[in-house]
């Protein structure tokens, strides 16, 4: 997070950066406070900004623009299905949280 940025904020620069899309929040799906190692992770449903294509764009993260290309976290983006990612830990829980109580 950058100096005086909240965590909507810090999500939504985020996601602009890594995939170029103009995003809003719509809600907190879940929050992750450790008092131990005073981490405090959060995770937002978001949505497009209206009159913008689907298509997202492969973006960068500022921290590593010291790096060769080829050692970057981000090395490409594509939409998959979500049956081809439901098992992967950060996608089933997300699954989970916006599941409709039953």
């Amino acid at each position: 997070m950058e100096k005086d940025e909240t965590f909507e904020e810090a999500a939504i620069r985020e996601m602009r950066e890594e995939t170029g899309r103009r995003t809003r929040t719509v809600k907190l799906i879940w929050r992750d406070a450790c008092e131990s190692t005073g981490s405090d992770d959060r995770c937002y449903l978001m949505e497009l900004e209206e009159d913008q294509s689907h298509s997202a764009v492969l973006g960068f993260d500022p921290e590593e623009q010291h790096l060769p290309v080829e050692s970057r976290q981000l090395q490409g983006i594509a939409w998959m299905p979500i049956g081809d990612v439901a098992d992967d830990v950060q996608v089933a829980r997300v699954l989970t949280a916006l599941r409709p109580n039953e």
